[in-house]
């Protein structure tokens, strides 16, 4: 049930039988119907989860359109750590894009590991290392790319997700409209 989420964190840290089960006792297990929400906007985020199957996204509202702003496959962390950090409400919406399963653990719960288990605190910095990085390169991308760009990164980046996720879903991720998306896919 947890061979996935002991996997991907002994990828990053080394953690032994006895740490991850202390881990593991502090989670609990959510499973989503397809486009069942998480995590509505307009809360402070007090959870992190893991993605153990499926998919997710989450957007924002914008005058009632919704802006695709990530994906969540497999092995992915998702929550709002700025609103958790900030102590301010979430704008973010999470909802499911197919059945999901998700390791859920709560912030404060995470606080208290790092400071149980160094290794843990190293694992969240990295993490959150990998999101800035992330972060900035999506920002750099839609400043100086073309949207032909963007799509052939978004290909590169999640192969798989486009047999997984609605064009319009991916248009809204790209930031460009259903027609500039099937143009772009034509050859």
């Amino acid at each position: 049930m947890y061979k996935n989420l002991k996997r991907d964190l002994q990828a990053v840290i080394s953690i032994d039988e006895a740490e991850f089960n202390t881990v593991i006792n502090k989670t609990k297990w959510v499973q989503l119907e397809k486009n069942e929400t998480w995590k509505p906007e307009g809360k402070i985020s007090q959870e992190l989860a893991y993605v153990n199957k499926g998919l997710l996204r989450h957007f924002y509202m914008n005058k009632r359109n919704e802006k695709t702003e990530k994906f969540y496959i497999e092995g992915s962390w998702i929550g709002d750590i700025g609103s958790f950090l900030s102590k301010t409400p979430s704008l973010r919406n999470y909802i499911a894009i197919e059945k999901t399963e998700l390791v859920v653990l709560i912030f404060s719960e995470l606080q208290k590991l790092y400071n149980q288990f160094p290794k843990m605190e190293r694992f969240g910095r990295l993490y959150v290392e990998n999101l800035l990085i992330e972060q900035q390169n999506r920002s750099r991308s839609f400043k100086l790319d073309s949207a032909e760009t963007i799509y052939a990164k978004f290909k590169v980046e999640f192969p798989i997700l486009q047999q997984r996720i609605p064009q319009y879903l991916i248009a809204q991720y790209l930031g460009i409209t259903s027609e500039s998306l099937s143009r772009i896919r034509k050859p």
